[in-house]
């Protein structure tokens, strides 16, 4: 009798370069001995147990070897990520509700993403609701351990969208705030998001992002409404 470990299912059976997948079989045991890709055991690194990270562009058969018995083949396509794009920025200052003007994206599929700085009552607390352009907006991010708040929103645009606009909206109204809204084409979705406060001079956060990744940021400082100095190799977008 044969004691081949069966693969039944990849998932998912495609992905980007280091896409987590689960490898779902039987008679693994309690360690993979080897998991490859078109043969090439260093196309796929383990992290546990019937898990692998996809490593490079290829498409080919994942076999799961356990004591020397090869198990089935079944096919991973891996892909490389397409470069992403910003196809929109728009943006609005004053006090109180902000709303953008009305504005569109180029294609389907472009992720919106809003980023707020915003003032607030010496009490605290503060916070903003992201809404409008016919999309679901939600949180990725909010910092008001400190006066006022920094918020970071998303929304996935499914259609292209023509004459939208979005609208930051304060817990406590009648504060200065800053709304900045990004379009950006061939993005999965926010990833990896940190905040950070400090209750003098500039805060530090350190974060791990993936190949290909853009990295934004948005603050504020509720008692020094002055321009920021950007530290190497950064750009700003809107202040």
């Amino acid at each position: 009798m044969s004691n081949a470990p069966p693969i039944t299912a990849l998932s998912p059976a495609s992905g980007l370069v280091g896409t987590a997948v689960e490898i779902t079989g039987t008679n693994f045991g309690t360690t993979v001995r080897t998991v490859t890709l078109n043969g090439d055991a260093d196309d796929l690194e383990r992290h546990e147990h019937q898990r692998a990270g996809a490593g490079r562009r290829d498409a080919g058969p994942v076999v799961v070897t356990v004591n020397g018995q090869a198990s089935n083949g079944m096919t991973l396509t891996v892909t490389s990520a397409t470069a992403l794009t910003i196809d929109r920025v728009i943006f609005s200052d004053g006090r109180g509700t902000r709303t953008t003007a009305a504005f569109g994206t180029p294609a389907p599929g472009d992720l919106l993403v809003a980023f707020v700085a915003s003032d607030g009552p010496t009490s605290g607390g503060q916070s903003v609701t992201i809404s409008g352009a016919g999309v679901t907006w939600t949180p990725v991010k909010r910092s008001n351990g400190r006066l006022g708040t920094s918020e970071i929103w998303q929304a996935p645009a499914a259609t292209q969208l023509s004459n939208v606009t979005v609208r930051s909206t304060q817990r406590f109204s009648g504060y200065d705030q800053s709304l900045t809204v990004v379009a950006f084409g061939n993005a999965a979705g926010a990833g990896a998001s940190v905040a950070g406060s400090a209750a003098s001079g500039a805060p530090s956060v350190s974060m791990t992002t993936k190949a290909a990744s853009l990295v934004y940021g948005v603050g504020n400082d509720w008692d020094r409404a002055v321009g920021r100095t950007l530290g190497a190799n950064q750009t700003s977008v809107h202040q």
